[in-house]
């Protein structure tokens, strides 16, 4: 995957060239800078270059579009960004890409838990859980303190190096969710799931208690995410209804 346009990329792609490239690498527990493809390679006697290391495969469209980074990944995650994204088959032969759930002893009997593993259709379900992790990681602590030097305490800081950096991050995060939401009805897709009811309020929250639709950085990405919320009706089914259709299901199980 790499942006549009890409210099290095305007002609057939060959091995030499897919090992001159500068990567993107996706590592969860943090500074890891290799893949299965470096594996591939090195039985090859090749090796490439990787330029930088991120937590969370979100991020990597972001980086791609805006640098001449390139990254390797499924295709699942890079099919709804082939607006501004284009995506080259490698003339490497790679494994399959293997999706695992991992779980810590102290949840290993927790009922919940336990019902959330033994569901058919695991992947769907992890893949909601890590959208429910971005909002959780990224998107809850970024647009607070955007509330924070926007409207609170942190305006009247003569600095603004602070505030333009959220409002950077803001913006990124939001791109992530308008590139998502474009294709699908929901974030999870035709299912409004727990994801929704955790981020569509913190878009509310961002526009209307922080009030950063005053702020021309926001004004275009939270506004237009906002408008499609009211007009999924996303206001009319409650937090608590959908938690009690999650306990009867439990319960049922």
């Amino acid at each position: 995957m790499a942006r549009k346009r890409h210099p290095a990329l305007e002609r057939k792609l060959t091995l030499d060239a897919l090992c001159r490239l500068e990567y993107v690498v996706v590592s969860p527990d943090g500074g890891g800078f290799r893949g299965v493809m470096d594996s591939a390679l090195e039985s090859k006697g090749r090796k490439r270059r990787v330029a930088l290391s991120v937590p969370h495969f979100l991020f990597v469209p972001e980086v791609v579009a805006r640098t001449d980074l390139v990254a390797m990944l499924p295709w699942r995650l890079v099919r709804e960004r082939r607006k501004d994204l284009q995506v080259i088959e490698p003339p490497l032969a790679l494994p399959p890409y293997e999706m695992a759930m991992i779980w810590h002893e102290r949840s290993h009997l927790d009922p919940a838990h336990s019902w959330l593993r033994e569901q058919p259709g695991g992947a769907p379900r992890y893949e909601t859980l890590q959208w429910l992790m971005f909002q959780a990681a990224n998107i809850s602590p970024i647009f607070g303190q955007v509330g924070f030097f926007h409207r609170f305490a942190g305006k009247d800081y003569q600095d603004k190096r602070p505030r333009d950096r959220y409002v950077s991050e803001s913006r990124s995060l939001l791109d992530v969710l308008e590139a998502r939401l474009a294709t699908r009805t929901w974030i999870m897709g035709d299912d409004f799931t727990i994801t929704d009811i955790g981020t569509f309020p913190m878009i509310r929250n961002l526009v209307g208690y922080y009030r950063a639709n005053a702020n021309h950085s926001y004004k275009r990405g939270s506004r237009k995410i906002q408008d499609e919320a009211r007009g999924r009706n996303y206001f009319r089914r409650t937090a608590f209804g959908i938690r009690s259709q999650v306990a009867a299901a439990m319960h049922k199980e």
